[in-house]
């Protein structure tokens, strides 16, 4: 994913003006509206840029930066995929977006219709999705490029297994339940760590400038988690989780987990002091990690497996997801053959916080 701010793009539809659409983008700004929830893409974006993600300026009298290979234009195939993946990756709340038309310039450019707003996408070479988010004025416009390509995974000796999650939403603590047990067989044939999604702010249910979505005792306990796995190390961590997923809620939680950490054989006023002295350093880090992940707008819980990312709670026991696992190994390790014991489908819930 990446950012461009260029004058570079001509909007040009068959019997639609580039003033037309101009004024039709005022008009939707004036009305507060941007389009597929562009205020996240935003607020996305900054924090992309800030963290180093590629950004391209390119003053309004440059000659474009970006030129698109001669390619099939506009096939239909190319049209179903932009679509399929905007209401995927962008929609939500039942709603869609709508192709209108295409045009066949020098690039493919594909007319959408959201809420009554038209919204121009361009692709290049079939497989790069353009997706302009801002107009700066004097001819300089801001784009957020996408891959139409899907990810794949790619195998390793020792596969890199990250599972990011929220520690009270409920299909991260689902998520959480499945890897405690997938854990102790892998551990010593894949690297397995668990971070946790945070965004940056101030409010007062945020902690150290970082919040998390369901507030103060929510990133308490994600930095308390942390904290556990930095001085104890994971085998620790597993244990404390397991007894936290058992006991503790949102509104036990400054309680419980004492007894989870005593459970444990984790010092409770060590993981205090780790969180006064230490927290805003660990939160960073832990925003690093979705920085760098391309995670920012993915939702708890979030599977990485050797940078492929899963989103969603998609597996219905620890045993799918043991084998999700074992799939990224190049030559599978006797312990994938070892069955964990399956839940029923009927226990399984599925879905993501975000």
């Amino acid at each position: 994913m990446f950012v461009f701010i260029t004058s570079a793009m001509e909007e040009k539809p068959e019997e639609k003006s580039e003033e037309n659409i101009e004024e039709k983008r005022e008009e939707r700004k004036k009305n507060g509206l941007f389009f597929w929830q562009i205020s996240t893409v935003i607020f996305a974006m900054l924090f992309a840029i800030s963290a180093g993600i590629n950004f391209f300026l390119s003053p309004a009298q440059a000659t474009p930066q970006v030129t698109p290979p001669k390619t099939e234009f506009c096939s239909e195939e190319i049209k179903q995929s932009v679509m399929n993946f905007i209401n995927t990756n962008f929609i939500g709340n039942g709603e869609r977006a709508y192709l209108l038309n295409s045009s066949k310039d020098s690039f493919c450019t594909i007319f959408t219709s959201y809420r009554n707003s038209e919204i121009p996408v361009y692709v290049l070479g079939n497989k790069l999705l353009l997706i302009p988010v801002q107009n700066l004025g004097r001819g300089r416009k801001v784009y957020l490029g996408v891959s139409l390509e899907e990810e794949k995974l790619v195998k390793s000796e020792k596969p890199e297994v990250k599972l990011f999650v929220m520690s009270f939403c409920p299909f991260g603590r689902k998520a959480l339940e499945f890897m405690k047990d997938v854990y102790p067989l892998l551990k010593d044939k894949a690297n397995i760590e668990v971070h946790y999604l945070i965004s940056p702010g101030n409010a007062t249910h945020c902690l150290y400038g970082y919040c998390s979505l369901h507030g103060l005792s929510e990133i308490r306990e994600d930095l308390r988690e942390i904290c556990v796995h930095k001085i104890y190390g994971w085998d620790k961590y597993w244990k404390y989780i397991a007894c936290n997923l058992e006991r503790c809620t949102m509104d036990n939680i400054e309680e419980c987990w004492k007894e989870c950490a005593s459970q444990a054989g984790i010092s409770a006023e060590e993981i205090e002091n780790c969180m006064e002295t230490k927290g805003r350093e660990y939160l960073s880090e832990e925003f690093v990690h979705i920085v760098s992940g391309q995670l920012l707008g993915y939702g708890s819980p979030t599977l990485v497996i050797n940078n492929k990312k899963i989103e969603g709670l998609v597996y219905r026991s620890a045993e799918e997801l043991k084998e999700r696992i074992c799939e990224a190994f190049i030559t599978q390790p006797e312990e994938c053959k070892t069955e964990i014991g399956t839940a029923s489908s009927a226990s399984a819930i599925s879905g993501t916080c975000k």
